[in-house]
């Protein structure tokens, strides 16, 4: 799945081009509607590599790709908001309580509020990565299907998100992150190295939506997919 996703933007004569177009959308993406194309076009990747299409997805259909990635965005809150809720619940409570006990005694104080930050800190990390890990599939079926509903069809995404394949498939992006934050700093030392930096950021997201496509393509047709 890795060498299949590296390669996919640059597999053919367009893919450049297709790299160029990506990153200067992101470069307007501050005006929203540049940002929307780029997630519908993610979307549209994704949910192509699914059905097995292979050939690199050129940008087209511009008001297509504008609507799919706004409702991906809708797609994308709705996926957060509810983790987000459950942290703030459990941030108020682990307050409340930590509030109690730790009045008094400064340096118990001291102790009880670091204690409640790192189990905050951990229980937020917990909430990224259940957003992360099943957000895409959730995106892919939304594209696959033309259908806001599959994107919350969870007795079938409960299947992929369980399956070894899409695990790996979460696995591998969590080193391309690493990866590209490292080249980002380096190109951040110099003003030429920023102008690269949506580029740089769009061919990973594109190699890293093909990794999930792939995954999904290889589950798919399994009784509950």
């Amino acid at each position: 799945m890795l060498m299949e996703g590296l390669k996919y933007p640059i597999k053919e004569d367009k893919g450049l081009i297709n790299i160029l177009i990506g990153g200067l959308l992101l470069l307007l993406s501050f005006l929203l509607i540049p940002a929307f194309i780029v997630v519908g076009y993610l979307i549209k990747v994704g949910a192509e590599t699914s059905r097995g299409n292979d050939r690199l997805i050129e940008f087209g259909e511009w008001i297509n790709l504008l609507v799919t990635g706004f409702v991906g965005w809708i797609i994308t809150i709705i996926y957060s908001i509810i983790p987000f809720l459950i942290w703030s619940a459990v941030a108020f409570i682990l307050i409340g309580i930590l509030g109690i006990g730790g009045a008094g005694d400064s340096a118990l104080v001291a102790g009880v509020g670091l204690l409640g930050f790192v189990l905050l800190w951990l229980f937020g990390l917990l909430v990224g990565i259940l957003i992360y890990y099943t957000l895409p599939a959730a995106l892919i079926n939304y594209g696959r299907e033309s259908s806001f509903k599959a994107a919350f069809r969870l007795s079938q995404l409960k299947e992929i998100w369980m399956t070894r394949e899409y695990f790996t498939a979460a696995l591998i992006p969590i080193v391309l992150m690493v990866i590209q934050y490292i080249v980002i700093t380096i190109l951040g030392f110099t003003i030429i190295g920023l102008i690269l930096v949506p580029f740089v950021y769009f061919y990973f997201h594109l190699v890293i939506i093909r990794i999930f496509g792939i995954a999904f393509r290889n589950v798919v047709g399994r009784p509950g997919i």
